[in-house]
């Protein structure tokens, strides 16, 4: 166990304590970090602060409205993943005074209007493409309204073909958006049975398949599972021309490629055994468990609540040290929860029939002591939201909070 010194004794601050130089922030509620501002809230007005506090987008200027809906870049879906204005790609939808079919434009990390108001709905953008919602002038068309996909200059790239019109006229049942990705999956039904296949902006079939089953393309590939005669059903992966990037070799169904790696499950000697592959298929890392994310920070993963670590050629646990009362022992209650970019990572110990969040260094060893009821990190740039009993606001990365909610 390492030296237990008091930090109480030697003046020193701990995880939970106020940064000498906190500025209190006088709002009703704080969003997340993203790109280095946080929207605040005070009544029904938003703004957005920096990390050190500064208001960045005064209250007043611009009308914020939470996000209502989830983005899926064929349109919109009820339910929204984040409860905040926020940036992402340098811009952030926003609304005008007046409402009515021409509402939304969006503005730059500046507070600068670059893109006027002129969409009745507008997704965030991804890989520089956003989508958007505008009065249909179509009389044939079953909705009033029509989605187009524009640029960061707010010109239009693609006009998305009407969903209803393509099930009633062909049967065509769409099953993901875009994501950014030039194709959609769609599901039709016929007399051999239930076949999928890919559209392309205009509704067109792009990739005819027909596939058993296909997932949306990521970084440029879709797993997609066709019959063979003696192997039965299997999973392969294709590029964006239909052609076989990978050819059908697993029977499980496998994970969509993140970060140019794919996990796949392949069964040797009876024995599960999953495997990282990248776009060639070639084997880069191999363990006996079944990953829950992708790697990030270099070939680092959390899996089941472990964080994990490319060693050898295998994942292998990361050596760390956990909390205990007045120090640390190289024993491991804690879980790890999310993974950030430069290798760190969050974790909780329960201790009294209750979850204490903390974080841990890409070194293995902890920056924040897990005592905080709630910690998220956003970003790794950016300082975490953490609550601490009645304390709500954001810690550095020595846990010491420099913004706090009055």
């Amino acid at each position: 166990m390492l030296a237990q010194v008091s930090l109480q004794a030697q003046g020193m601050k701990k995880a939970g304590d106020l940064h000498a130089q906190v500025v209190r922030l006088a709002v009703d509620e704080l969003g997340r970090f993203s790109e280095g501002l946080c929207a605040v809230r005070k009544g029904e007005d938003w703004a957005f602060v920096d990390a050190q506090g500064r208001m960045v987008i005064p209250f007043g200027r611009y009308r914020f409205q939470r996000p209502a809906f989830r983005e899926t870049l064929s349109g919109f879906e009820e339910g929204a993943e984040k409860t905040y204005p926020y940036f992402q790609e340098g811009l952030c939808p926003v609304y005008s005074p007046s409402f009515g079919d021409k509402q939304v434009g969006y503005i730059n990390r500046q507070g600068a209007l670059v893109i006027p108001y002129r969409y009745y709905k507008a997704s965030h953008f991804y890989g520089g493409k956003a989508w958007a919602v505008v009065p249909s002038d179509d009389p044939e068309a079953l909705k009033p309204y029509q989605s187009l996909q524009i640029d960061k200059k707010g010109r239009v790239l693609a006009e998305l073909f009407d969903e209803a019109r393509l099930l009633r006229k062909e049967r065509l049942m769409v099953q993901s958006g875009f994501k950014a990705e030039p194709f959609c999956v769609a599901r039709q039904q016929s007399p051999e049975g239930t076949r999928f296949l890919y559209l392309d902006m205009k509704g067109q079939i792009a990739i005819k398949g027909p596939f058993l089953q296909a997932h949306p393309f990521s970084e440029g590939l879709a797993a997609v599972m066709v019959e063979r005669k003696k192997a039965g059903p299997l999973w392969g992966f294709i590029n964006e021309k239909g052609k076989w990037a990978i050819s059908p070799q697993w029977q499980a169904e496998p994970e969509d490629f993140a970060q140019g790696l794919a996990l796949v499950e392949k069964v040797v000697e009876g024995k599960a055994q999953f495997q990282f592959i990248d776009r060639t298929g070639e084997v880069i890392l191999t363990t006996q468990e079944r990953g829950q994310a992708a790697f990030t920070a270099g070939q680092r993963i959390i899996r089941d609540g472990t964080a994990l670590e490319s060693l050898e050629g295998e994942m292998k646990a990361l050596p760390a040290y956990s909390w205990v009362e007045g120090g640390y022992t190289k024993e491991s209650p804690y879980r790890a929860v999310k993974l950030l970019s430069d290798g760190a990572y969050l974790i909780f110990v329960r201790k009294q029939g209750k979850n204490h969040f903390g974080l841990m260094g890409p070194d293995h060893f902890p920056q924040i002591t897990p005592v905080f009821d709630q910690l998220e990190a956003s970003e790794a740039a950016s300082p975490l939201f953490a609550r601490m009993g009645e304390k709500e606001g954001f810690v550095n990365r020595q846990g010491l909070f420099v913004l706090l909610l009055e």
